[in-house]
This record gives C-alpha cells, structure tokens and sequence, in this order.
C-alpha cells in the first residue's frame, strides 16, 4: 500500500520526533511511503502563493500516488490542511494523528467526509492506531454491495416499494 505521510514544515524537536514516530511505525508495518522524509522544513523558504496546488506542487504529485494519507495533525498548518482537504476531495482514506488533544474546530468540515479518522498517538501506541486503521482499510475494501431489482408494470408501485425499501435501509 503506498502512503503519503503528511506533517507541518516545523523546525522544533517535538515536530521532528513526532514525524520520526510516525515513520518509524509504518515501516515497522512494511508499507510503502511515499516520503521517507515527511515535513521537512525546505532548505529556502517558498512564497506563500494564491494556488496553493502550484505551491505545493511536488506534493500534490505524490498525493495523486499515494493510496492512503497519515497526517499529523497536532499542530496547524496551512500545507497540511490544504493537503487532507485535497486528499478527501480525491476520495482517498485520511487517517488524522493528534498528539494532544483533538481540535474540534479544525476537524469539523473534513469529519463529514466519508473516508476521514482521526485519533490520539503517542509513542506507547502508534504502532497499534497504525495496524487498526490498516485493518479497518482492509476490511472495508471486502465488503460487497448488494443489487436490488424491483420488477413490475407501470403502476404496480415499484417507486413506492423503492422509496419503503430507501426508508428502511436508511433507518436501521
């Protein structure tokens, strides 16, 4: 599976050991990354530009590659929300790590989005968030969908027979 880990561009030394704990564990998992060197503050510092897919170009590159995002989401930053937003656009399953506590406020539009989870690490247990979200994936991917096929002529109540059955499924 290829991931894309995703974490500020911090210079401070609990960014860095944060992203060194995440790295760490997920090749512990023997998953592909994408960048074995995720948030590392860039040698010269970019102009902040209007499009930030033109900014952020190189990462929107291995977005498109990537599989699945591992975002470390404990402090904000304008780079790594732009990219789990852009991430959840594509549809892409984005698990989002909080060292501390989890800020409501930021999570409030992306936890509407299907294939968004969040949750707490610390270096006790990452490796086991890492394997369960790992596992939810793959369990998602077996599930089947069922086809459901109301006959009849016109007027027999198929739209009344589909429109209870849509009730139904979406009630229990």
């Amino acid at each position: 599976m290829k991931v894309l880990v995703i974490s500020p561009e911090k210079k401070d030394r609990s960014s860095r050991q944060r992203r060194l704990l995440i790295v760490r564990a997920l090749e512990d998992l023997k998953v592909k990354l994408l960048n074995p060197l995720p948030g590392r503050p860039p040698k010269k510092l970019r102009p902040l530009m209007l499009f930030p897919k033109i900014s952020y170009g190189k990462e929107t590159a291995l977005l498109a590659k990537a599989e699945v995002v591992i975002a470390d989401l404990t402090v904000a930053d304008y780079k790594t929300d732009f990219l789990v937003s852009q991430a959840l656009a594509e549809g892409k399953p984005v698990l989002g790590l909080f060292g501390r506590e989890i800020n409501r406020e930021k999570i409030s539009s992306w936890n509407k989005a299907e294939f968004f989870y969040f949750d707490f690490f610390e270096k006790q247990n990452i490796n086991s968030v890492l394997r369960r979200f790992f596992k939810f994936l793959k369990q998602l991917k077996q599930r089947r969908g069922k086809l459901i096929v109301l006959e009849g002529l016109d007027g027999a109540g198929k739209a009344t027979q589909a429109k209870l059955l849509l009730d139904y499924l979406q009630n229990s």
